[in-house]
């Protein structure tokens, strides 16, 4: 909100140093104009490569003017909290009641309610909801299930969607749909992917600030690619997506749209005055893409709103109604 100064994107330089500090310890020249610094094509070469021979959105914002958690949220469900769970003893995984440490309550606040702090555990409609009611297949890829001990499941706890989804966490399908990210590769060798698939990075493949302090984010990428690409039973009919779940505070100077300029029924109504997040890079990934650089303005809603029209799915009455899908 600071950066964003009500459109004016002039508060990068406002932020304290200690918000630049990473957790390796390793200190940042000149903290407070850091955040402008970007990264040239030759390093990040596979994201490049993709993006001029697919298709690039350059108007991709994320769902909120918010962090981590809200965009995992409403990259399955078209809406989400406002902030990431309050986490007073550090960092660990966000989630229904039975995640959390009962010493380090973790609450987050609404955009539709006041700011009292709720469970970041919900129980609202989800695209997984409406694919399993059309028995359209589909999994989650992420680090483990359970998650690993140490540092790595930390990680993989907190950018989880579906465990912040009461009626999945607590269903047979926790245990049978979210599966190893590794087991991708595999699915994919075995020709057994399903119609529907996410899949997250380890920590180091996040491109997150101040904990991927490797370049692995990019090469990760290509190797879902290469597999997608070098299988003929798929190659033909898959769409690859890429996006980040937020800016991570880099600077940008295009502003967020500000009021979201399509209407949305109750219980979203609160979402129709909201500023979208900062702009987040998306890839489009496939066979029939067209290549290029894309200007319409999209958001999270719009993956929702692109499986929904595949599948005709209906929708979910929510960010993915009246957004411009991947079409």
């Amino acid at each position: 909100v600071t950066e964003w100064n009500n459109g004016l994107m002039n508060g990068f330089d406002q932020l304290p140093a200690s918000k630049f500090t990473p957790s390796s310890g390793v200190s940042f020249p000149n903290p407070q104009t850091y955040i402008y610094a970007y990264l040239p094509p030759a390093e990040i070469h596979p994201y490049a490569q993709l993006a001029t021979t697919y298709s690039l959105s350059d108007r991709m914002f994320s769902s909120g003017l918010a962090p981590s958690f809200p965009g995992h949220v409403f990259l399955v469900a078209g809406r989400g909290p406002a902030d990431d769970p309050y986490q007073p003893a550090g960092f660990s995984p966000w989630g229904c009641p039975e995640l959390q440490v009962p010493s380090d309550p973790h609450l987050v606040e609404l955009f539709d309610a006041p700011p009292t702090g709720v469970s970041p555990c919900f129980d609202i409609p989800t695209i997984a909801d409406l694919l399993d009611a059309k028995g359209v297949s589909w999994k989650y890829y992420i680090g483990g299930n359970p998650e690993p001990t140490g540092i790595e499941g930390a990680w993989d706890g907190a950018v989880n969607s579906f465990a912040a989804i009461d009626h999945i966490y607590h269903s047979p399908e926790y245990k049978t749909k979210l599966v190893p990210r590794d087991n991708f590769f595999s699915d994919v060798a075995a020709g057994t992917l399903p119609a529907v698939s996410w899949v997250t990075p380890n920590g180091n493949a996040s491109d997150h600030a101040n904990i991927a302090l490797s370049a692995d984010g990019p090469y990760w990428v290509s190797e879902i690619y290469e597999a997608i690409a070098q299988n003929p039973s798929y190659y033909g009919n898959t769409a690859i997506i890429v996006t980040w779940d937020d800016s991570g505070a880099w600077y940008d100077h295009v502003p967020p749209p500000a009021p979201l300029h399509f209407p949305m029924a109750a219980p979203y109504a609160a979402y129709e005055g909201s500023v979208l997040g900062m702009r987040v890079p998306l890839l489009f990934i496939a066979a029939n893409a067209r290549p290029g650089v894309s200007h319409t303005m999209r958001t999270f809603g719009s993956i929702l709103g692109f499986i929904e029209q595949n599948y005709s799915l209906g929708n979910l009455n929510a960010q993915d109604v009246g957004t411009d899908a991947l079409a």
